[in-house]
This record gives C-alpha cells, structure tokens and sequence, in this order.
C-alpha cells in the first residue's frame, strides 16, 4: 500500500476526530493516482442539511486548525455548481444520511461519484458512511456493501464506547502501534459481509468487536462487522 505525503496529511488532520467521535462505521476511500506534493491540501467539508451541527463542528476546528489543510463549507447547491473540482477530499459528517443525500440532490450526487471516479478522497463518517453505500437507492453507491438491520438503526439516543479491532493494515494506516481502541457509537451504519460478487478493491482497516443492540434489534449483527473501509 502506498499512501504519500498528502493522503498523510488528511489521515492526520481527521485522526483527532475519529478517535473521540467515530459515530459507528468510516468509510474512506483514496486515490489510486498520488497527489503532488503541494503547501496545501484542500478539503471540502459537507454542511448542508443532514450533517449534524456537533459533528461539522468537531470536523470544521479539527481541519481549519491543520496548518497543511485548506479547508472549505459546501453546500448541495455549491457541489452542483462545480465546488468539488479544485479540492482534493471531501469529508461527509454524521448526522442523517437521508437528509444528506435530499439536500446534495441527485445532481450533486453524480458529482460526487465524478469526484472519486477522477481521484478524489471520499471521507464518510457514520452518515457520511451509510451514504457511500449501497443500503439506499438514493444514496451514493460508491462501495458494494448495504447494511444490516435497517429497520433498527437507532440503538442508542446517546453515544455508547464500542470496543474495535484495528487490522494490520489499519495499524499502519493510522500510525498506531496497538490494535485494540475505543470508539463511540450513535448508530452508524452496520455494514454487511461482502458477497462474492463483490469488487475488491475495498480492506477493511478495523472490526467491531462490541456491539449495542435496539429494542427488537438482531443480537450478534453488529459484532466482526467493518468499523473502518478503506477502498481504491
């Protein structure tokens, strides 16, 4: 795996808000191609309606506070009108991924899918994960997985430690030397086990190995399901 000086300067600037606020499930995806070593990295950062004001926030200090990071506020209307085009990453917070995607709106959808067709890093946390997905038709699709036990999403009205296991390849990605962490949950998304007919161009960087089950929820679901994706 080859992640160079720019893709490390993304990973360290939202590093900070994984570790105290991973709301369920991240999924990233990076470029094939390397960026260019540059004296910034520009981020565009969602939100619009959907993206929870705590987790914007959070996201919005942690990037404009990164000495490497050019960070910039979009909108659906701004993605249609092109905002993605001169950024590098762009980072979807938590909040509700069906508001998320109403207010992107079919059209900014597409360009998003463009964005990462093209090179660009996709960054999702909890709604920002359920929206890369496939569990939705409105959502963006960008990788082959749904999601379990859609009808009990919400498990928990207040964030919940979930214990989770980081892979090798997660260890390395996020520099650390253990691969047991903690991580808080307010119902991100269960992904489902890949089937065989998906691609593979996706690893999953760590697993959940705590769960929080909701009333009338599948016990068991939420245990080895991927916490973090990474994929090409």
């Amino acid at each position: 795996m080859h992640v160079n000086r720019r893709t490390n300067q993304v990973r360290a600037a939202c590093y900070a808000s994984l570790l105290t606020f991973l709301l369920g499930a991240l999924f990233l995806i990076l470029p094939l191609p390397a960026f260019a070593d540059g004296p910034k990295i520009k981020v565009a950062l969602f939100i619009d309606d959907g993206a929870s004001d705590i987790s914007k926030r959070i996201f919005r200090n942690d990037l404009e506070n990164c000495d490497d990071i050019l960070c910039k506020c979009v909108s659906g209307d701004d993605i249609r009108d092109g905002a993605l085009k001169n950024v590098d990453a762009f980072v979807v917070p938590g909040g509700s991924a069906n508001k998320e995607a109403a207010s992107m709106g079919a059209e900014a959808r597409e360009e998003v899918s463009r964005f990462v067709k093209e090179g660009g890093i996709y960054m999702g946390v909890c709604a920002g994960a359920y929206l890369s997905s496939q569990a939705r038709d409105t959502y963006l699709g960008l990788i082959p997985f749904t999601t379990l036990d859609q009808k009990h999403w919400s498990r928990v009205d207040e964030g919940t430690p979930v214990d989770v296991e980081l892979t090798p390849t997660g260890m390395e990605v996020f520099g650390l030397t253990k691969f047991d962490v903690r991580i808080v949950d307010q119902n991100g998304p269960i992904f489902a086990p890949p089937d065989a007919t998906s691609d593979s161009t996706f690893t999953q960087l760590a697993f959940f190995r705590s769960e929080v089950v909701a009333t009338g929820g599948t016990s068991g679901a939420m245990l080895g399901a991927p916490a973090i994706i990474f994929s090409r």
